[in-house]
């Protein structure tokens, strides 16, 4: 291990790119993640039906998202590309909570909205660490890379919890959830800036080589 290193990481404008967007997507994924008490606060479904949505988010969707995601990320160009579908499917998706209103007639089209946003998301969560391949860091550099990757993308599993906890408890109804909602698309928002910088510097890259 090298101090210098981890300098010389941290002037590779890529890999904050890349960890920019790691860190929205697993912002993103946190996000999601309460889901559950939003049908149950807002929809009122009962115990089994909010514990049969849980299995369908939690499992199912976390399974298939990180098959497909995975396939559909090889058959595209980059995975870069791929971040920038999956953001701007995540930005559509997650404004459709915003504007939802929390009645029992919308519970259907809340559902499938769910279903639709969580394989975006669990897509995206199979693929965003692969970005480091984008990052063309130098071959000896490349575990430090990772880990300052890791170290940026992981990092909200100390506070965000708590932060959106707080932002529900003081914001009872359907307009904390709303906050929330608001929170993932400004992380999906941000996320798309970074996976598309990333991008167009590869093309760029890749262009002036040729």
């Amino acid at each position: 291990f090298k101090f210098s290193d981890v300098l010389g990481v941290f002037k590779i404008p890529t890999v904050w790119l890349a960890g920019l967007g790691a860190l929205c997507t697993w912002c993103i994924y946190i996000g999601f993640g309460y889901m559950t008490p939003y049908f149950t606060d807002i929809f009122q479904l009962g115990e089994s039906q909010v514990a049969l949505l849980s299995v369908l988010r939690a499992n199912v969707l976390f399974a298939l998202g990180g098959l497909f995601g995975g396939i559909l990320a090889d058959k595209t160009k980059t995975k870069s590309k791929f971040m920038v579908y999956a953001f701007v499917g995540m930005i559509v998706l997650t404004t459709v909570y915003i504007f939802m209103p929390g009645e029992s007639g919308m519970l259907v089209p809340a559902v499938i909205n769910m279903i639709a946003l969580g394989s975006f998301i669990y897509c995206a969560n199979a693929v965003f660490f692969s970005l480091i391949d984008e990052a063309n860091v130098p071959a000896k550099l490349t575990g430090t890379a990772a880990g300052l990757i890791s170290l940026v993308a992981y990092v909200p599993d100390v506070y965000l919890y708590t932060v959106l906890g707080n932002v529900l408890d003081g914001n009872p109804g359907v307009t904390g959830y709303r906050y929330v909602f608001i929170f993932m698309v400004v992380c999906a928002v941000v996320g798309l800036i970074a996976a598309a910088t990333l991008h167009k510097m590869n093309y760029k890259k890749i262009k002036s080589e040729n």
